[in-house]
């Protein structure tokens, strides 16, 4: 990898990723409050981060806000405050995000930050999601609930764009989803 820092998800965790790497991995409390039935159950987590091999760390304001406002602009109402610390970290410290989840991966490769997968292939292409009326099919912004014109409840729908191998491609339409 091309990263000294490795930020991880708590699926990283599951996986004992922590256990099999030498680099230093970094993590916020957030997912340590997820993966605590873990660090109950395995005192080498408590080893691990009292010899300095794992760090939780704390993402800086101005980035959780600016990973909250691309969230926002492509739609994806969903993402959690853990999964919003990893991608905050991984642009506060040029780390790598170590993590299977899809969410965490979709917003990641549209800020440009760099992602491993373990047991999965990972994103083929960036996803955007919007909300669309069952009925009438108009489309909504993220913070909808309800067609203004029907009543009916919405569903989230998402549009996906595939990576080219050309990485001006992958740029240009990254670019286009986050404007």
């Amino acid at each position: 990898m091309a990263s000294d820092i490795f930020v991880l998800d708590a699926t990283a965790f599951y996986q004992g990723f922590h256990l099999r790497v030498s680099e230093k991995c970094i993590t916020s409390d957030q997912i340590i409050n997820e993966v605590s039935h873990i660090r109950k159950n395995i005192s080498l987590m408590s080893f691990l981060i009292e010899g300095q091999k794992i760090s939780i760390l704390e993402p800086k304001q101005e980035s959780i806000n600016r990973v909250k406002t691309v969230a926002r602009q492509i739609g994806d109402s969903k993402i959690s405050g853990p999964d919003i610390s990893v991608i905050s970290l991984a642009i506060d410290y040029g780390g790598t995000i170590v993590s299977d989840d899809y969410r965490i991966c979709n917003l990641a490769k549209v800020m440009c930050v760099r992602t491993w997968n373990l047991a999965s292939y990972g994103i083929k292409g960036i996803r955007k999601w919007t909300k669309v009326c069952k009925e009438c099919r108009k489309q909504y912004s993220s913070s909808a609930s309800s067609c203004s014109i029907c009543g009916n409840s919405l569903s989230v729908r998402y549009r996906e764009r595939k990576f080219d191998d050309d990485a001006s491609q992958k740029k240009k339409s990254i670019t286009h989803i986050i404007k």
